[in-house]
């Protein structure tokens, strides 16, 4: 069984297909979130709202309570990986997100519209690590197991390369 853990106001763990958000804190199971078909490889939590990325190249989005509990379906379903989602993040408005899939496609999704809005190969490998440089959300620096760090701007255009001697995970 794998395990992501993520923080939130607490610590809070997503585990396996079967997503139980499990609180370190208090001991115990506080949800059960059921809407990928293989493991949960990432999740990221922002004003509201979890990203949950999946080896089934699905990204889903769902909201949360006040009291710790999720909705029991996913407010935003995107299915656009052909491979599957290695890692994703939030800008810091959180209206914009990004994931990086394991064949190194770079997936950008408007949460506001519920649509995809540019896909992109960003490495020949597995992205390990993905964000938003800066707070514009212009910009977009990952690393892979191609063993290289990037940065992008939003339209996919490389504008800074470094090359390393190991996969960077």
């Amino acid at each position: 069984m794998k395990i992501c853990k993520k923080k939130f106001k607490q610590k809070f763990k997503l585990i396996s297909s079967s997503s139980y958000v499990y609180s370190s804190d208090f001991g115990k199971i506080l949800d059960t979130l059921s809407a990928h078909t293989d493991d949960v490889t990432s999740v990221k939590y922002h004003k509201g709202q979890l990203l949950s990325g999946s080896k089934d190249s699905s990204v889903r989005v769902w909201k949360s309570y006040s009291n710790g509990s999720f909705a029991k379906v996913p407010i935003i379903e995107f299915e656009e990986h052909e491979a599957g989602v290695s890692c994703l993040n939030f800008d810091s408005t959180g209206n914009i997100a990004i994931s990086g899939g394991s064949d190194g496609v770079i997936l950008l999704y408007d949460l506001r519209t519920k649509q995809s809005i540019k896909k992109f190969v960003g490495h020949n490998h597995y992205i390990s690590s993905i964000s938003f440089l800066g707070n514009d959300g212009n910009r977009i620096i990952s690393c892979s197991y191609d063993k290289s760090i990037r940065i992008h701007d939003t339209q996919g255009n490389v504008l800074s390369s470094f090359d390393a001697n190991e996969p960077l995970k």
